[in-house]
């Protein structure tokens, strides 16, 4: 650099005309490089614009639609997925308005169905056909043994012709609980009990009887009696075309200790051990 020079002004010296490599100024050609070898050969411009060309008439030479890759088959791609998306928006803005018309017919066809009562619910489980236990056997109750079968009903004529010991009217009260939780307080139910009469305790077997037909008249159960020696059959029928044929009647537990109020088995029919017995369901 010259003293007083505002710029920086390159002095040749001797050195550079004998190592000129030494004292590069970006002057020379890189075509002398390529031919001594010191960089890699490139394409030039005019080789560049040939491959071009080349690639350009290899392509053109493909029938559309047969190269993969091609420009023309992923823009043909890429209208055949913008298609698809525009219909599922389509379906997927229709879908809400067929769900609300399909709701709305739904609310509609149970608007016009009227909803099943439990009691109704409870009498379309009853069905014909034959049930049996074996001794011991524990969960018999006679909600499930009856209630379908009554349900509903407003006439139902029991027969069974042991009616007559304490325990055998506590049976028959247990029945007429079954009665009342399956029929309607809309009005009064009537149940027709025909038992033998007990011989040795006339007296005591009346005064329960009685003792059950007023608890359960307060409750809208009318419950009449008559004494009959002419059968032996058991039987529950009512007026909504039911027959239940019973192989033992009601007496279908055994003897447990009735006087303890803390036995569970006074109030849980289900913890109860039966004795042996079928019940036969028939359609009048």
């Amino acid at each position: 650099m010259r003293a007083g020079s505002v710029e920086p002004i390159a002095v040749h010296v001797l050195e550079e005309d004998d190592y000129p490599e030494l004292y590069w100024r970006g002057g020379h050609d890189e075509r002398d490089e390529v031919e001594r070898g010191t960089v890699a050969p490139v394409a030039l411009a005019d080789d560049a614009s040939l491959g071009v060309e080349k690639v350009g008439n290899t392509t053109s030479d493909v029938p559309a639609g047969d190269s993969i890759g091609s420009v023309d088959d992923k823009a043909a791609a890429s209208a055949d997925v913008t298609h698809k998306v525009d219909n599922t928006n389509e379906t997927e803005s229709s879908s809400p308005v067929l769900a609300t018309e399909s709701a709305a017919t739904s609310l509609s066809t149970l608007a016009r169905v009227p909803s099943l009562s439990p009691i109704e619910r409870a009498a379309t489980a009853a069905k014909e056909g034959h049930v049996e236990f074996a001794e011991s056997q524990r969960g018999a109750t006679y909600n499930k043994l009856f209630g379908p079968y009554v349900a509903g009903a407003t006439q139902i004529t029991l027969k069974d012709p042991y009616i007559r010991k304490t325990y055998q009217v506590r049976n028959l009260a247990e029945f007429l609980e079954t009665v009342y939780t399956y029929t309607n307080r809309s009005g009064e139910v009537h149940v027709h009990l025909i038992t033998g009469c007990d011989e040795e305790y006339p007296d005591r077997q009346i005064d329960n009887l009685s003792q059950v037909q007023a608890t359960f008249g307060t409750l809208g159960i009318a419950l009449t009696y008559e004494f009959s020696e002419s059968g032996h059959d058991r039987s529950i029928v009512t007026d909504t075309g039911w027959r239940v044929i019973l192989g033992r009647g009601l007496d279908i537990y055994q003897r447990y200790s009735d006087n303890d109020w803390l036995n569970p088995l006074t109030r849980q029919q289900k913890l109860r051990r039966v004795k042996e017995f079928s019940v036969t369901y028939q359609r009048k």
